[in-house]
């Protein structure tokens, strides 16, 4: 998002003039481009999600058995 350091102002891309300057001030206006953080996945949303692995695992054990049980 262009940003226009003396005006303290951010413009939409298209607002800037052909030039690249600001439209208020006629200053050369700086491209900012928003940095973003890695954001870590939480320990304990790995922990659910080998709970429920490890769930529908041994319920696909049980239906197998089961199916095995029941076709003889």
């Amino acid at each position: 998002m262009p940003e226009c350091t003396s005006c303290d102002r951010y413009f939409a891309p298209n607002a800037v003039l052909l030039d690249g300057t600001c439209p208020k001030c006629g200053e050369q206006v700086m491209a900012a481009t928003p940095t973003r953080e890695r954001v870590n996945i939480p320990w304990h949303f790995w922990l659910v999600l080998a709970g429920v692995v490890g769930y529908l695992g041994w319920r696909v054990v049980q239906f197998l058995i089961w199916i095995i049980q029941n076709s003889f």
